[in-house]
Formats: C-alpha cells, sequence, structure tokens
C-alpha cells in the first residue's frame, strides 16, 4: 500500500511541479529576453531615424519602431498574465520541499526520529500538508474578484434590496 503511494502519488507529484517550474521557467526567461532586448533596441531604431538618411529610411523604421513597441507590451503582458515567475518559484518549491521531507523520512531524521510513530502514515500527512499548502495557495492567487464597477452595481443592488435603505419603509 504504501509503495503505491510513493509510486501514485509522492512520485506522480514531485515529477508534475517539478516539470511546471521548469517549463515556466523557461517560458519566463524566453520572455524576458524577448522584452528587454526589444526594449533596448527601441530607442537605437529611433536614434537611427534622426541620422542623414532618415527621410529614406523612416517608413521602415516607423513600422518597425510600432511593431516592436507593440511585441515588448504583449511581452510585458503576457509576463504578467501569465505569471510565469511566480509559478516557476511556486512550483520548484513545492518539488524541492516535498523531495526534503523523502530525505527527512529515508534518514529518520526530524518528525520520524519519534520512537512508537508509523513512519509511512506519518510521511503521508506530511506529504499531503505540503499538497495541500501548495493548493490552496494556487487556489487563493486565482480567485477572480469582480472589477471596481461591478461591485460598485451589486452593492447598489443589495442598496435597493435592503429594507433600512428603502424609503417608502
Amino acid at each position: 500500500m504504501f509503495q503505491d503511494y510513493m509510486k501514485n502519488r509522492y512520485e506522480d507529484q514531485k515529477n508534475w511541479y517539478s516539470k511546471k517550474a521548469t517549463f515556466n521557467q523557461k517560458k519566463y526567461k524566453q520572455w524576458t529576453v524577448i522584452v528587454i532586448v526589444l526594449s533596448a533596441l527601441t530607442p537605437v531604431l529611433a536614434a537611427i531615424s534622426f541620422g542623414p538618411n532618415a527621410a529614406y529610411l523612416n517608413p521602415v523604421l516607423k513600422v518597425s519602431l510600432v511593431t516592436i513597441s507593440a511585441i515588448v507590451a504583449i511581452g510585458t503582458t503576457i509576463l504578467k498574465t501569465f505569471r510565469y515567475q511566480e509559478l516557476w518559484t511556486t512550483y520548484r518549491e513545492t518539488s524541492e520541499r516535498l523531495e526534503s521531507e523523502k530525505y527527512l523520512y529515508e534518514a529518520q531524521l526530524g518528525v520520524y526520529s519519534q520512537k512508537d510513530v508509523d513512519v509511512h502514515s506519518l510521511f503521508v500527512v506530511q506529504v499531503e500538508a505540503i499538497l495541500n499548502k501548495e493548493h490552496s495557495g494556487w487556489a487563493a492567487a486565482n480567485q477572480t474578484v469582480p472589477p471596481a464597477s461591478v461591485q460598485g452595481s451589486e452593492q447598489k443592488d443589495e442598496a435597493k434590496k435592503s429594507p433600512d435603505n428603502n424609503p417608502a419603509s
């Protein structure tokens, strides 16, 4: 039973978090490099547009500057929206905590050094606590909050329903 848990739950989760951490790290670094390089290129192209051949290059440079600026804006929005850096660090932390827990269990250190303790059950409890902490953190970070304009209209609707605010009372 415990070996099934180790294989089907623990190893599966540890591998998933490790793979997701690596994926998000790559995406974060790719988009960050794109944004940095294109952001640095923008003032260079703008400076060239004022050079001696500006009249000839101007239409090409204008299109290039607008395109590069749009890509920088899109890249920045992608980084913010998909939160690659945050997910990378969160998933890596969870993967490392799972790995650390296994080392403590195997060496019978920390909580696993206690006498008369079922170390297999304790390991399962510890691993599930790590996973639950990450899951609840993920859920809290991904809760959607209605925009202020929607919240305002909801408050007005509630005020209309409240007998305390009813002028006819």
